[in-house]
């Protein structure tokens, strides 16, 4: 292709725009959003559901860890975090509560937020010591 040529440059845009949009589609494709269902384990599969009120997916093990998923605790539960997640957004209340812990006296625990961490007015993250 030569440096000068209008159209090559026009067909390389498309082409560089059409790899975004697909990759960006591939990521939204194994994308899901968990509702807590009540207080527990962040890794107890049935304590998240895809329907904020229950009756929908419950995530398999590797949703919790690739990286790809959000997970919002609603209102009024507290997950404690007892093994290391990846996620990609985090939500810690819907409106007025909720409560995410992290680490305890029994192990110390990582989590990955690769997107947002948002934690709601009056709802609270707490990172426990860890000797």
């Amino acid at each position: 292709m030569e440096r000068n040529n209008p159209a090559g440059r026009a067909t390389y845009r498309r082409y560089a725009l059409f790899c975004i949009l697909l990759f960006q589609f591939l990521i939204a494709a194994g994308q899901s959003t968990f509702y807590s269902q009540g207080s527990g384990l962040f890794g107890t599969l049935t304590n998240w559901d895809t329907n904020p009120l229950g009756g929908g997916t419950d995530p398999v093990a590797a949703d919790l860890t690739n990286g790809l998923n959000n997970f919002i605790i609603q209102d009024g539960h507290t997950v404690s975090v007892n093994n290391n997640p990846d996620v990609f957004d985090l939500n810690v209340g819907t409106g007025t509560s909720g409560t995410l812990t992290i680490g305890s006296v029994a192990g110390a625990r990582t989590i990955i937020v690769r997107n947002n961490l948002n934690v709601a007015s009056g709802a609270s993250v707490n990172v426990a010591s860890f000797a």
